[in-house]
């Protein structure tokens, strides 16, 4: 099922760079591994096959 794919690929990424900032912001990572994550985390976009 394409949609059902699409917002379990959506719900997967908000919560991963929620959690990201999070973490930044609680002082866990630095700045440069939050956006070294982020661009991880949007990369994942094309290897998500629906």
């Amino acid at each position: 099922m394409v949609i059902g794919g699409e917002k379990k690929a959506v719900a997967e990424e908000v919560w991963l760079l929620y959690f990201n900032q999070t973490l930044f912001e609680r002082g866990l990572i630095t700045e440069q591994e939050r956006n070294r994550m982020v661009q991880r985390i949007k990369a994942r976009r094309g290897f998500i096959s629906y």
